[in-house]
């Protein structure tokens, strides 16, 4: 009898600790790939197969940092593009700068007169 319950005890002691084990694998693999996106990797890609509650968190895992990369590039995008509508308003200044310079000494010389 005594032999049985210990049995018992360390079938059920191995099976909690497999199911613990089958657990906690897959959460300590999406946390190292939560580092590397901290980190600045958006190239990551939660590699876990499953159809329980974990799959679901990896599923939403994969999701959020394909979210990140892509509003990433959006925003390098838009870096871009306003970096060259600086680039082309800094031409306008400098190119009105220039015809006002060059139209000035012949305003400035105008008669009083005919300036009124």
């Amino acid at each position: 009898m005594i032999a049985i319950l210990l049995l018992t005890i360390g079938l059920v002691a191995a099976a909690g600790f497999l199911t613990a084990a089958n657990m906690a694998k897959p959460i300590f693999q999406i946390t190292a790939e939560a580092k590397k996106v901290a980190a600045g990797d958006l190239t990551v890609h939660a590699e876990i197969k499953r159809q329980d509650e974990i799959g679901e968190l990896a599923n939403a895992f994969n999701t959020m940092n394909d979210s990140l990369r892509n509003l990433m590039r959006e925003a390098s995008q838009t870096a871009a593009g306003v970096n060259e509508g600086s680039d082309a308003l800094s031409q306008a200044v400098e190119s009105a700068s220039s015809t006002l310079e060059e139209g000035l000494p012949a305003l400035i010389s105008l008669p009083a007169t005919r300036r009124n």
